[in-house]
């Protein structure tokens, strides 16, 4: 008979709420451990608060015998409580093991498919083939997603991921995808020349980037056309202070906004300073990437600003950087360094040749 007493559905006219683990109750039985358990829950913190004001008490009796004995009392009655709260909790539990068991239902993890991330999110795929952005089964079954940072790609390009495909609302957004043949801890630590492929989103679809059986490192983003960001490079032809009556003559200044970011390879045009670049200074966040070849070939300095001045000494070492020019301490002209007698031979900082240059606001 008190089973199925303590089993019948409790009438919705009380709405219970749930306290951490603790859930509504449906049934009698259920309505009797919630409160139960809040009851406990409730006169262990009053217990708590007992001992700490009576602390407290205790502590500021000084001298005082009867504020002393009255803290004392506090404790050993806040003590009796307790005691008599556990023995309660123990009996039922003796009783009913399951009575007092807070479990808590947690839902198994979903897994997501590839699909929803590419339908609700914003970032790049590589696939094995061309997939479309309604194909749920070639994108499940042949593309690989990411959604930023540095990323060791090497094993996915050379098992055949040579797609790239744009996935989001492209009209708020461009993704964007460059290529290195370093190591990603390589690429973060020593800023040197490297090898370098650029995607840049301009259709969602996938697009095929040959020649990526050497790339190591893949690093991904967007960035938004709508938010008007800016990055500004200048490149200098010397490590010197510069005032700034001269910056103009020793400095080239090269900028670009997201709004205004849609070449695929945008290249730098009447540029004297880029024959020899010596100092490099970035201003607001954002990608920089500098290469050799006008269509970025060869090799690449890969930089992240902002970076008040960054000297091209430390970049690009010996397989990019030149110094084939010193200065003549006889009569300080710039000659060509195996022209000078090495006891009078003062070496200009190294320089670099600057044919390409990438901007992505970020």
């Amino acid at each position: 008979m008190v089973p199925e007493v303590l089993a019948a559905q409790i009438r919705p006219t009380t709405t219970f709420p749930r306290i951490g683990p603790l859930q509504p109750p449906s049934t009698l039985e259920e309505l009797v451990r919630y409160i139960f358990i809040l009851t406990v829950v409730i006169l262990g913190l009053l217990i708590f608060w007992r001992l700490i004001r009576a602390g407290i008490s205790w502590m500021l009796a000084g001298e005082d015998a009867q504020k002393i004995q009255a803290a004392k009392t506090m404790i050993w009655n806040a003590f009796l409580g307790a005691i008599l709260i556990l023995s309660s909790v123990i009996f039922l539990n003796t009783l009913s093991p399951n009575f007092i068991n807070l479990s808590v239902s947690v839902e198994p993890p979903r897994k997501v498919s590839k699909y929803e991330i590419v339908s609700s999110q914003k970032g790049v795929a590589f696939c094995k083939s061309q997939c479309g952005m309604e194909d749920i089964n070639c994108i499940e079954d042949n593309c690989e997603i990411f959604t930023g940072g540095i990323e060791n790609v090497e094993n996915l390009v050379k098992s055949g991921y040579h797609y790239i495909m744009g996935y989001g609302d492209g009209q708020s957004k461009e993704n964007f995808a460059i290529f290195f043949d370093k190591d990603s801890y390589e690429l973060s630590q020593s800023h040197s020349a490297s090898k370098v492929r650029i995607w840049l989103e301009k259709e969602n679809r996938a697009q095929e980037i040959d020649s990526l059986s050497d790339i190591k490192t893949v690093i991904v983003g967007s960035y938004n056309p709508s938010e008007g960001k800016e990055i500004i490079v200048h490149l200098c032809d010397t490590i010197d202070p510069i005032s700034d009556g001269d910056f103009s003559t020793h400095c080239a200044t090269f900028s670009a906004s997201s709004s205004a970011f849609k070449s695929d390879q945008p290249l730098i045009y009447s540029c004297n300073i880029c024959e020899r670049v010596r100092k490099i200074i970035i201003e607001h966040k954002g990608y920089v990437l500098f290469t050799q070849n006008s269509r970025f070939g060869r090799y690449a300095l890969y930089l992240l600003g902002p970076q008040p001045e960054i000297r091209v000494a430390g970049l690009a070492h010996d397989r990019w950087a030149q110094q084939d020019m010193c200065i003549d301490k006889r009569d300080r002209e710039e000659k060509k360094c195996d022209e000078i007698p090495a006891e009078y031979r003062q070496y200009l900082p190294p320089y670099i040749q600057v044919n390409s240059i990438l901007l992505i606001p970020q």
